[in-house]
Parts: C-alpha cells; structure tokens; sequence
C-alpha cells in the first residue's frame, strides 16, 4: 500500500527539515499517517524532544521495524502508535503517552491525495485537535494536477489556522 513507500515529498520535507532544525529541535512532534517513519526519525535525528509516529493500526509494522533499526539516539526518542484521524479514542491515547494534551509540531507528508471529504474532515479534526495557535503544522503535499480533489482538505485548514506556503518543489523533483 501506499504506507510502505517513501514519497518524494517526504524526502523534500526531511530536507528542509534539515536545513531549519529549529523548527523541531527541542519540540514535541506528533507524525500524522507516518507510513515508513522516515518523517518522524528524520524529527528525532535533529533533536526533536519526543517524536509520536502514528498511522492506522494496520500500517504500523513498518514504522516499528524502521525505528527498532535506527540508532539508539533515534529509537528512543520515537513512539510508535494507532491514530486514525478523527477517533477520539486514538487521540486521547496518544495524548496520555505523550503526556500532553497539544504538541509544539504536528507533522503530515503525503497524506493528502484524493481524499474523500470525511477523511479530510477526521484529519483536520486530528490536526486541530493536537494543536494551540502555538503549534507549527507542517504539511508536506505534491501537487499532481488536481487540486480540486484536495481543496475541501485546504478549505478546511485556512479556517483553522494562518498558513503559509513554502515551495520545497526542486527538492521533491529531484528525488
């Protein structure tokens, strides 16, 4: 499935990451639909304080396997854990492991794509529900043509939250 791959874009989001450790460095992170954990590790490799993986319950394996393989100074800083978006339940759970109720960054890559509208829904719900006017949201997203499909996700968001955009297109491109 689409969870065993890791996109374009999350390799451009890492980079940039990379180039801003700041932005997580020191911070408590919380990955929406983490898939693989690269965007997670990559958020603990550059000093995040405690890093929350979360994807569906079915699409965890890879990311355990991936963060019990990484180094020490990586793995512990990780949790891997069910959030599916929308279930209060998920979110409570990780918020008691976490032991907080909002984080400093609520990182999501690739995960908006033709998206039915509910889905859109149960993901800002879960963004909004990790979040204070405080908290950096860094989404990661391609474009492929059809902004359309992925406009309710976008509407959505600019209700909630000021946005900026950053065009990290030459790096996705280049992987």
């Amino acid at each position: 499935g689409t969870n065993r791959k890791v996109w374009p874009t999350t390799l451009a989001v890492g980079e940039y990451l990379c180039d801003h450790p700041d932005l997580v460095r020191g911070k408590k992170v919380v990955e929406l639909g983490t898939g693989s954990g690269a965007g997670g590790m990559i958020c603990a490799a550059l000093g995040a304080e405690s890093v929350y993986l979360t994807d569906v319950p079915g699409a965890l394996k890879l990311a355990e396997d991936n963060v019990t393989a990484a180094s020490p100074g990586v793995s512990r800083l990780c949790r891997v854990m069910p959030c599916t978006w929308g279930e209060l339940e998920h979110i409570g759970a990780v918020r008691e492991a976490a032991q907080v109720q909002t984080f400093d960054v609520v990182l999501a890559s690739e995960c908006i794509y033709k998206q039915p509208p509910e889905t859109f829904e149960a993901l800002v719900a879960t963004i909004v529900a990790f979040s204070t006017p405080e908290t950096k949201v860094l989404v990661g997203y391609e474009f492929r043509g059809e902004l359309f499909d992925d406009l309710i996700f976008f509407s959505s968001m600019l209700e909630h939250f000021d946005v900026d955009t950053i065009n990290i297109g030459d790096r996705a491109e280049a992987h």
